[in-house]
């Protein structure tokens, strides 16, 4: 059995740790694997430690890093919680405040892809009804014209004084 195993799933990559001490020396490892799980997919990330008896802070700090990275790019890394000795270090350390923590793959991974597909009914709704790109016949004014349709002009500062703009807000 290899110290991390990875399995691509659906919606997200699962990182299993067969690590009894997830520490400083196998840092570099859980590094190396997370890595190859950015650059090689745009899938969020489940990193099991439900095998791990210890973990320390260096191993993660590491994670926390990448859950940052992660963040900035609209992704995210999910933990499912080590066994009970470890829990207790993630609890005191406030980590289930940064990361969601799950307590099987199953339950993260349902998470991520109830996640998703939300995400993905809301980009579909802040889409225009009605434009369509596909229409030759529309060109890139009309189209403009069509999604300002509707929508307040801008009001610029020399238009009210502070005074003004204030006894008509209130």
């Amino acid at each position: 059995m290899e110290s991390i195993e990875r399995k691509n799933e659906e919606y997200a990559v699962v990182l299993t740790v067969n690590l009894l001490r997830a520490t400083l020396n196998e840092v570099s490892e859980i590094k190396d694997y997370l890595e190859d799980a950015i650059s090689e997919s745009d899938k969020d990330i489940v990193v099991n430690l439900s095998a791990c008896d210890h973990l320390d802070s260096t191993f993660l700090g590491a994670l926390v890093s990448y859950y940052k990275r992660l963040k900035t790019q609209n992704r995210t890394i999910v933990i499912i919680e080590p066994v009970e000795q470890s829990s207790i270090f993630i609890t005191l350390n406030s980590i289930g405040k940064i990361f969601p923590l799950y307590t099987n793959v199953q339950a993260a991974l349902e998470y991520i892809k109830s996640k998703k597909l939300v995400e993905k009914e809301i980009k579909d709704l802040k889409q225009e009804p009605g434009v369509s790109n596909d229409d030759p016949e529309t060109t890139s004014s009309e189209s403009d014209n069509k999604t300002r349709s509707g929508h307040q002009p801008d009001l610029n500062a020399k238009d009210y004084d502070s005074r003004t703009f204030m006894s008509k807000s209130i």
